[in-house]
């Protein structure tokens, strides 16, 4: 398995050294509150930053045979772990600077052309800039959400309709992640999901 760059540029190197392995006494440790602290599955990567000392950092998986991968950010400095479908986006310079994003982690592709990058679960689906999070959108599907095509403009997926017993193409706007053809839904207190929550206080992109 190899650190994949998305086509972005990022300030240093990493290297993979093991996709799961226990956690070893010289490497820093990375894991949600969450997770059993019993667990030893994890992934072992090896950072360079551009100033620094490098450093191996271990991150906890929460199900083995999920989804596992490290990835560049739209952040030349900031790094994503993806272990046994735990996501943590790293400062590379500064490893004790560390955010765990919530789900388990099943998708990760850069939007064409653009520092922006999406990251996915079952029900899900974040769009992040050189600045963090642009917006999440929250509860998508109850379930399965199937992303198959990210342009500059938006992300395709299919999601379960469970009421007509068959998928349902819907459309995400990269700009806002505003769902188009989305199922609506009612949660707890009556709130109506797909539900979109944006970032605060940043600019564009």
């Amino acid at each position: 398995m190899e650190f994949d760059t998305l086509g972005f540029s990022p300030t240093f190197q990493c290297h993979i050294i093991s996709s799961s392995c226990a956690h070893r006494s010289d490497s820093l440790r990375f894991a949600p509150s969450h997770v059993d602290q019993s667990t030893t599955a994890g992934m072992i990567v090896e950072v360079v930053p551009a100033v620094g000392g490098a450093w191996l950092g271990w991150f906890e998986a929460d199900v083995v045979d999920s989804m596992n991968g490290a990835f560049a950010c739209p952040s030349e400095n900031d790094l994503l772990v993806v272990s046994g479908g735990n996501g943590y986006v790293v400062s590379a310079a500064h490893p004790g600077k560390f955010e765990i994003l919530p789900g388990l982690i099943q998708g990760v592709a850069r939007v064409p052309g653009m520092p922006l990058m999406a990251v996915w679960d079952e029900q899900d689906i974040a769009l992040y800039g050189r600045s963090g999070m642009v917006w999440w959108a929250e509860r998508v599907a109850e379930e399965g959400l199937r992303i198959t095509a990210i342009t500059p403009e938006s992300i395709a997926a299919y999601v379960p309709n469970f009421s007509a017993g068959a998928e349902q193409l819907i459309s995400i706007d990269v700009a806002t992640g505003h769902v188009h053809g989305a199922w609506l839904r009612h949660g707890p207190d009556n709130v109506i999901y797909p539900r979109i929550h944006h970032a605060q206080s940043r600019g564009r992109w």
